[in-house]
């Protein structure tokens, strides 16, 4: 049986904001959200090893996701792996978020869709319809590191929030 090499992203999520240090502004915005939590779309955008999906993860944390669940699916949280955004994956993937509870995670979930600026105009076409109607008590983070070649229909679907390449990688 194959052995599967875990990334620092495998290995540690981040459990709550708390945790996060070094993105400051975004880190007040995903709190506010944590705070008063509503069904959204988000984008998190940034250069390379600023924090992305590391305060993807905590926020699905915030909202009582387990981020230790493995499979993440159990704890509430669905994550799309750079180069596997295929129309499928997203078709099998969009009925569980609506009918899926998850009481481990508060009943709120948190799909995960990194790179999301490798998308075909297949699965971005997709997006665009899912976006019009949110599942309930479900957020999704998009995270990009090149927030220009998105196009706007697709960007005016989402909340965008900024990580700065200044502040240096987010660390716990």
């Amino acid at each position: 049986k194959p052995v599967r090499r875990r990334s620092l992203v495998d290995t540690y999520r981040p459990k709550c904001l708390a945790e996060l240090v070094g993105q400051n502004e975004a880190v007040v915005e995903l709190r506010a959200l944590s705070d008063d939590p509503y069904p959204c779309a988000l984008l998190l955008s940034g250069d390379t090893g600023t924090g992305k999906t590391s305060a993807a993860w905590a926020l699905a944390g915030e909202l009582g996701c387990n981020v230790d669940s493995d499979p993440p699916e159990f704890g509430g949280i669905y994550s799309i792996p750079s180069g596997e955004h295929t129309p499928a994956a997203l078709k099998e993937l969009w009925p569980q978020l609506w009918t899926m509870p998850f009481e481990s995670a508060n009943g709120w979930k948190v799909l995960i869709v990194n790179e999301v600026e490798r998308l075909s105009a297949s699965v971005e076409s997709l997006w665009l319809d899912k976006l019009e109607d949110l599942p309930p008590s479900t957020v999704i983070v998009f995270t990009t590191n090149n927030l220009s070649s998105l196009p706007s229909r697709f960007r005016d679907r989402c909340t965008e929030i900024a990580f700065q390449s200044d502040a240096g990688k987010l660390s716990a």
